[in-house]
């Protein structure tokens, strides 16, 4: 098996390729990337003749992992570990990619020990297969049962994303004990409870450790549309009842053999009947939810059923997403964000439509989360990364509450009596960035930027409609009348807190 990165034509369909690439070589659909490419698994009796196609077509493509059975049978070798092992520590959870039976484990020791925070353990319901789900609801310490507002985050509901449900769990970790004495965290639980849910999609995630040849299984395990063993399961991600669609023109598909199975109508599986619950009954209480995925830094809002479909108050989840980003490119990871038909593609009944469309949740939000697009490691990304990822997106998502306890206090009544969420922890950060390269030198060759490394020292404008921008003596001649190339250098300038010189032009 090969993953091939294609980049389409302008001209080309995204679905009708897509399609004939599903349905005519069982291609398997890995992601989009941020510069419109697409991340496709193709077998190796298929590859060549995909190739051929490709060249036929005059569309441009590389082989991104050359040999994917090489680099299963590495990361199942590297996570290949003890069952038994109990996982409260930073290091662990960090460290491993756990086992559901672990994950149990871990959060039952959570429930115990908890040092910050009061932590309850439930579980959604069952699974398709009789499996609990457990969840566990955070708050501030001897705070008893109060309304304060709440933030759901779940993970897990695509099996084989592996590092969602490790970054759920450090988030946990980081609540319950606080292991940096980040006192930012008091604000976090202060402001919010917050129920998060390791994993959705129990079932699946299960299979997807059996062994190599199940590491990339994405669906639920449900037997009840296909005896076929390579047809079970529905994907969870597409089952939701708001604008629920199997048409393949909203992301949805009506074959069960395909990875992005709808179901045969919204709700009909128990993992989506599960949160749905959850999210029904937190109504009018749920500041925001936050579903995590993989792979290649994305921050999306909805909605994803439909691209043409506008959401009136898309400025102020684009500020919440705008946040998150900033918060990720200080730690050299840039996030793109938008809603999520038009960043990447349609997906019909997905989660965060159903979240905001269905359950009244305005801050709702998926994040693709590491590694890049660039990565060769796709869904495959090695334990050792887990610990760097952690430290990276660790402040985005203080950033992200914050700026969504703002804006909740931009619009109520008492704005101006309401307490200040505490400035960011950056020597803290710093501190936790300086241990995490040390576990992991590569990520420390990554992060090797000073804060000079972006400047602007010069522009002006010239007859052919381009300006001359200079960065760190590099001079680039961009055409800042494009408002997608305007909006990039004035996120960079503002980031950095320089002044934009087109602003004299």
């Amino acid at each position: 098996f090969q993953v091939l990165e294609i980049h389409l034509n302008a001209s080309e369909s995204r679905k009708d390729l897509l399609t004939y690439l599903e349905s005519k070589h069982q291609a398997d659909v890995w992601g989009w990337t941020s510069h419109g490419a697409v991340d496709v698994m193709v077998g190796p009796t298929h590859v060549d003749d995909v190739i051929r196609m490709l060249k036929t077509k005059q569309v441009s493509h590389r082989t991104k992992i050359e040999d994917v059975q090489r680099l299963l049978d590495e990361h199942v070798a590297e996570n290949r570990h003890p069952r038994h092992r109990r996982a409260v520590s930073l290091s662990s959870v960090t460290r491993r990619y756990l086992r559901l039976p672990q994950i149990r484990q871990f959060l039952q020791n959570v429930r115990a020990n908890a040092t910050q925070a009061d932590v309850t353990l439930s579980s959604l319901g069952r699974t398709f297969q009789g499996r609990t789900t457990p969840y566990v609801r955070i708050r501030q310490k001897n705070s008893g049962d109060t309304n304060r507002s709440v933030i759901i985050v779940d993970a897990g509901i695509h099996a084989r994303e592996w590092i969602a449900p490790a970054m759920a769990l450090n988030i946990i970790h980081r609540l319950a004990f606080n292991p940096n004495d980040d006192p930012e965290v008091e604000d976090l639980l202060e402001k919010f409870d917050w129920l998060i849910i390791p994993v959705l999609n129990p079932d699946g995630y299960v299979y997807s450790h059996a062994n190599s040849s199940t590491r990339l299984w994405r669906k639920t395990r449900t037997t009840a549309y296909s005896r076929d063993p390579y047809c079970l399961g529905v994907d969870a991600n597409r089952n939701f009842g708001y604008e629920w669609s199997d048409s393949p023109e909203h992301g949805g598909n009506s074959n069960p053999c395909t990875d992005n199975y709808s179901g045969p109508s919204g709700f009909s599986e128990p993992e989506t009947r599960n949160l749905k619950a959850l999210l029904d009954r937190e109504r009018g209480r749920t500041a925001a939810y936050l579903s995590l995925h993989s792979y290649g830094q994305f921050f999306l809002y909805p909605w994803g059923y439909d691209a043409s479909a506008r959401i009136d108050d898309e400025s102020d989840l684009a500020e919440v997403a705008r946040q998150f980003s900033d918060a990720m490119w200080r730690r050299n990871r840039w996030y793109e964000v938008g809603s999520s038909a038009k960043v990447l593609y349609a997906a019909a009944g997905a989660s965060d439509d159903y979240a905001r469309g269905g359950a009244g949740v305005k801050y709702a939000f998926t994040v693709e989360l590491s590694p890049t697009d660039s990565s060769p490691h796709g869904f495959l990304l090695p334990a050792h990364h887990i610990s760097s990822v952690v430290a990276d997106h660790w402040p985005a998502f203080k950033a992200m509450a914050r700026a969504i306890w703002n804006k909740m206090q931009d619009d109520s009544s008492n704005a101006d009596s309401a307490p200040e969420f505490s400035s960011t922890q950056d020597e803290i950060e710093d501190e936790q960035l300086q241990h995490d390269q040390e576990d992991d030198p590569t990520r420390a060759a990554a992060s090797g930027r000073n804060d000079n490394s972006f400047r602007v020292v010069g522009s002006g404008a010239f007859s052919n409609g381009l300006t001359s921008v200079t960065i760190d003596g590099h001079t680039y001649q961009l055409n800042l009348s494009d408002p997608v190339t305007l909006s990039w250098v004035q996120y960079y300038m503002d980031l950095f807190g320089y002044e934009r010189p087109w602003d004299t032009l």
